[in-house]
C-alpha cells in the first residue's frame, strides 16, 4: 500500500497493492463503520488483520481529536464506550444531553453549552443558546470535529 498527497491532508489517497485506491473520505468512512459495528454489535476485526493493513493508516485519517473538555462550570468527557460524561455546573442544560444522543467520538465544551460529535458524524449542541451557538446549520452534514468557544462553536 502506498499514501500519495499534496500539501493539502484532503487530498490524500491510499492505493492498494491491487491498484484500487481510496480517498481519506473512504478510509474515513471506513473507520467510522468499524466503530459503529463495534460499538452496536461487539465485534472487531482480528488485530493480525487490523495491524496489517488498517492500523498504519489511523493515525494519519483521524485527527487527535478530545474527548474531554472543560467549559465555564462543566467538564465533559466521551468514554471508551462512546457514552457522554457531563459533570459539574448545570445553569443552562449543558448537562443535559439530548435524550436520543448517540455514541460520541468528540468533544466540545464552550461557556455554557456542550458540543459533540456523533459516531456518525452530526454535530450536536446544547445548553446555552444565547448567541445562537447550539444552531448547528441544517445543510452542515458530517463533521470530523469541533470546538467550542466561551460563546461560539
Amino acid at each position: 500500500m502506498h499514501i500519495f498527497r499534496n500539501l493539502h491532508a484532503h487530498a490524500m489517497v491510499l492505493v492498494q497493492r491491487e491498484g484500487q485506491v481510496y480517498s481519506r473520505h473512504d478510509l474515513r468512512n471506513l473507520a467510522l463503520l468499524l466503530q459503529r459495528l463495534k460499538i452496536q454489535t461487539g465485534f472487531t476485526l482480528p488485530k493480525d488483520l487490523v495491524d496489517a493493513t488498517f492500523l498504519p493508516f489511523l493515525a494519519v485519517l483521524l485527527p487527535k481529536s478530545p474527548r474531554v473538555a472543560a467549559g465555564m462550570i462543566h467538564t465533559v468527557a466521551a468514554n471508551i464506550d462512546g457514552n457522554l460524561v457531563c459533570f459539574g455546573g448545570n445553569t443552562h442544560g449543558q448537562c443535559n444531553p439530548p435524550a436520543d444522543l448517540g455514541p460520541v467520538i468528540v468533544v466540545g465544551a464552550g461557556g455554557y453549552f456542550t458540543a459533540v460529535v456523533e459516531i456518525d458524524g452530526r454535530l450536536v449542541c446544547f445548553g446555552c443558546n444565547c448567541y445562537g451557538q447550539c444552531n448547528v446549520p441544517a445543510d452542515m452534514g458530517p463533521v470530523m470535529t469541533v470546538a467550542a468557544g466561551g460563546d461560539h462553536t
